[in-house]
C-alpha cells in the first residue's frame, strides 16, 4: 500500500456496519422498536399493515446485498454477475444466520416466512444488478 492511498479494506465498511445495525435491529424488542417509530399519541396498530415486517426484511437485506455488491465486484475476483450472486448468496445466508440467532432470544421468535423475506430482498437486488449489468453491456456494445 502506498502512503496516502486509501486500503482496499474500507471498501467493506458500509457492508460491515450495516450487517452489525441489522443484527442490533433484529435483536431488540419489537415493542422497543415500535416505540421509537411512530409518535406517542398514534397506536402502533393504526400504522402497520399486515405483514409489515416482511416488507423491513425485504428492505434491510436487499440493501445489504445492494451494499455487498460493491466491495464483491472490486477484489477484482469476481464478475460482475459472479459478485452479484455471491451478494446475494451471503446476505440470504445472513438473514437465515439472524433467524436462528432470534430463536435464542427470549423476547424475539425465529420465523421460517422472515427467512423467506430476506432472501426475496436479496434476490431482488440480485435480479436488479444482472439485468443493469446486461443493459450496460449491451450499451457498451452499441456505442
Amino acid at each position: 500500500m502506498r502512503h496516502g492511498s486509501p486500503s482496499k479494506s474500507w471498501i467493506w465498511v458500509p457492508a460491515l456496519s450495516w450487517a452489525f445495525l441489522v443484527l442490533v435491529i433484529l435483536s431488540l424488542p419489537v415493542e422497543f422498536l415500535l416505540t421509537y417509530i411512530f409518535p406517542p399519541s398514534v397506536e402502533p396498530t393504526e400504522w402497520i399493515f399486515p405483514n409489515m415486517d416482511k416488507f423491513v426484511h425485504v428492505l434491510l437485506f436487499g440493501i445489504m446485498a445492494w451494499l455487498l455488491f460493491k466491495p464483491l465486484k472490486f477484489t477484482g475476483h469476481l464478475t460482475p454477475m459472479g459478485a452479484a450472486g455471491s451478494a446475494f448468496a451471503v446476505a440470504a445466508l445472513y438473514g437465515l444466520a439472524t433467524e436462528i440467532i432470534q430463536h435464542f432470544i427470549p423476547y424475539r421468535n425465529a420465523d421460517i416466512y422472515d427467512v423467506m423475506a430476506n432472501a426475496v430482498g436479496s434476490m431482488a437486488v440480485f435480479f436488479r444488478l444482472v439485468l443493469f449489468d446486461r443493459q450496460s453491456a449491451r450499451q457498451e456494445v452499441s456505442s
